[in-house]
């Protein structure tokens, strides 16, 4: 399946200040609430489903459907498929995680050896690293996901980009869910793979 956004009338090239195309980057963001959806709705909590299995059944669901959607279109390329998975949008790294976009782990808002090293070799003129933020609502659903940008220090530059929010409908991809808003405290950490979890 190919994920697409509608399309409205825009320049030739919109692209935000870190080089990502605003289309692109609402495309994947989709892409990782629907999937975090999916892993939320299929689990059983009377099986042992907790948060940290959701959390561990979103993130490798969605590292699956990101290397699903690298095979077909030609701006998305997934360079470190390890627990650091991490991929390009337009020739810039990408990242994501689960959580709260302003109390994140530090961990997550530094840049890995690949991201070095992608950034050396291309020599940006924006240095800057990108993550993706799905921020969930009491019920465990996708309520928003952000583009949070950073120095390769970990300071957050500027302010979050909101490139999808849950639907006023509350229904999408057949889920039905009711609309809470975004949880707080356990939004921000929801599940550490053996290194480092980003679902």
């Amino acid at each position: 399946m190919v994920y697409r956004v509608a399309m409205v009338a825009r320049p030739p090239t919109d692209r935000r200040p870190d080089g990502l195309d605003v289309d692109h980057v609402q495309i994947v963001a989709r892409l990782l609430a629907e999937t975090r959806d999916a892993a939320q709705a299929q689990a059983q909590p009377g099986e042992g489903d907790n948060a940290t299995v959701i959390g561990f059944q979103s993130w490798t669901r969605s590292c699956f459907k990101i290397r699903e959607q690298e095979r077909l279109v030609d701006w998305l390329t997934v360079i470190d498929a390890s627990a650091n998975f991490t991929f390009l949008i337009d020739g810039r790294p990408v990242r994501f995680f689960h959580g709260d976009a302003e109390a994140s782990l530090a961990s997550r808002r530094l840049a890995t050896h690949t991201e070095f090293r992608v950034c050396q070799r291309y020599l940006f003129d924006v240095p800057t690293l990108a993550r993706f933020v799905i921020e969930t609502d009491s019920a465990g659903y996708a309520a928003r996901v952000l583009l949070r940008t950073y120095t390769f220090d970990g300071a957050p530059t500027g302010d979050a980009f909101v490139c999808w929010t849950a639907p006023d409908d509350s229904t999408r991809s057949g889920i039905r869910r009711t609309s809470t808003p975004p949880r707080e405290s356990h939004s921000r950490e929801i599940a550490e793979t053996p290194s480092q979890a980003d679902g």
